[in-house]
């Protein structure tokens, strides 16, 4: 009988209880965060190998022209 008498908390209460422990995890995040930013100077690229490209005779002949994407990561030691 007692447990059908007790009356759960206001939902003022809860809101302001769930933004308070959702301001301290953003927080905490925001303060673990690794905000650092490498100021140094870049260098230029070196290039290993050139490869000239070797069109079609065809394309050539009929003025065809293309274009090559590449896509590739780099990482924070500078691999590829």
């Amino acid at each position: 009988m007692k447990l059908g008498q007790i009356k759960s908390g206001s939902r003022t209460k809860t809101t302001i209880c769930a933004t308070v422990l959702t301001g301290m995890l953003t927080f905490m995040q925001l303060a673990l965060a690794d905000t650092s930013i490498d100021t140094a100077p870049l260098q230029a690229p070196d290039v290993i190998k050139r490869v000239d490209p070797i069109y079609p005779i065809a394309a050539q002949e009929q003025g065809l022209t293309g274009m090559v994407q590449l896509n590739f990561t780099v990482y924070k030691n500078g691999a590829t």
